[in-house]
């Protein structure tokens, strides 16, 4: 067991398919570790629990509880300060582990990302499972331009994406007597991550099993997470030339992109001299078709914008947020300025 500081910070960013944990020595800024999560790589028994929550794996209480006590192992404080978005857990983790709970702070997926970033006017765009951005300017709150879930908003989400691949997928697919590479590559992901599923339906055409085995699995687990996790699938066969799969992603940079450009206008950024847009997200960070799209048509529309994918993990800057409110900013300054220079050196 490694020696254990006194007070920890715990930083969290839970989504949908991924989680990121950040654990912080309160006092020193002392990085102790980095514990980084996907989903549908953890046990299965955790796994199988998680899908029942809609909303993705990571919002369960159980994926949250499990992922908190793997990151924990081994290190004991008496006393931590969470700071989080997105985590979900049984507070008995903690307190079997003798440690106190002292206070949460809940922090908002883009003031993270701004955070991590040092800024305080622009654009934080992020796309991961859904979608969610702000614009930050000076004198006025943030304003919200999405986070409205999979119903309502996840404007070039990896949800979006994973959605409308499949159905661009098999509306083609059902025009033609051979299997898509498309529908075989979403079959095949699908049955890979979904176990004891039936097919519940029947084609009364009968001119594409693949098809209705899609539906089957789709329709028994409507999880935000496993279609979310498709966007992998449709940026896969993009790279290797579909041209189905390389529209859904560029539109999604688009409609993204588009967002951007209405909010920039409300808010009134969009005369700046410099306006600073943050990409963030797995899809963005993670997807050069969909950031490429988004790059394009942001600045076609404002030409003043500068975008490039964030630096910096949203747990870097729930850290800073937490080391500043413990501590003052004038004091946190040599324990920011630690923690900044392990965190370099662990090569994120």
């Amino acid at each position: 067991m490694m020696s254990s500081p006194e007070r920890i910070i715990i930083a969290a960013d839970f989504g949908g398919t991924k989680g990121d944990m950040l654990i912080v020595d309160a006092d020193s800024g002392k990085l102790l570790k980095r514990s980084q999560n996907d989903f549908m790589d953890m046990p299965p028994e955790i796994v199988a629990k998680a899908v029942a929550s809609w909303s993705g794996l990571g919002r369960s209480v159980e994926m949250g509880s499990y992922c908190l006590g793997q990151a924990l192992d081994g290190i004991r404080p008496k006393e931590a300060f969470l700071v989080y978005n997105g985590l979900k857990f049984d507070r008995g983790v903690l307190s079997s582990l003798g440690i106190e709970l002292r206070d949460k702070i809940l922090v908002i997926e883009e003031d993270g990302i701004m955070a991590a970033e040092e800024l305080q006017e622009g654009v934080c765009v992020i796309l991961g499972t859904g979608a969610t951005s702000a614009v930050y300017m000076k004198g006025r709150k943030p304003f919200l331009i999405d986070a409205y879930g999979p119903l309502c908003g996840d404007w070039g989400g990896g949800y979006q994406i994973g959605r409308n691949f499949v159905r661009n997928a098999l509306r083609e697919q059902n025009f033609t007597d051979d299997v898509l590479s498309e529908t075989q590559e979403i079959l095949t992901f699908l049955q890979s991550v979904v176990t004891g599923y039936d097919v519940i339906l029947s084609n009364p055409l009968g001119n594409c099993d693949a098809t209705w085995k899609i539906i089957g699995i789709l329709l028994q687990r409507e999880n935000r997470s496993i279609v979310a996790s498709l966007a992998k699938v449709c940026d896969a066969c993009a790279r290797k030339g579909s041209r189905l799969a390389i529209d859904v992603l560029e539109d999604a940079g688009r409609e993204a992109a588009e967002n951007v450009r209405r909010g920039a206008v409300h808010v009134g950024i969009d005369g700046m001299e410099r306006i600073p847009v943050l990409a963030s997200g797995s899809v963005l960070l993670h997807s050069d078709f969909v950031y490429d799209s988004f790059r394009r048509n942001v600045k076609a529309s404002l030409p003043n914008a500068e975008v490039w994918r964030s630096r910096k993990s949203q747990t870097y800057g729930q850290t800073l947020i937490m080391l500043k409110t413990l501590h003052g900013q004038a004091a946190a300054a040599a324990k920011i300025e630690r923690f900044k220079a392990e965190f370099e050196a662990i090569g994120h």
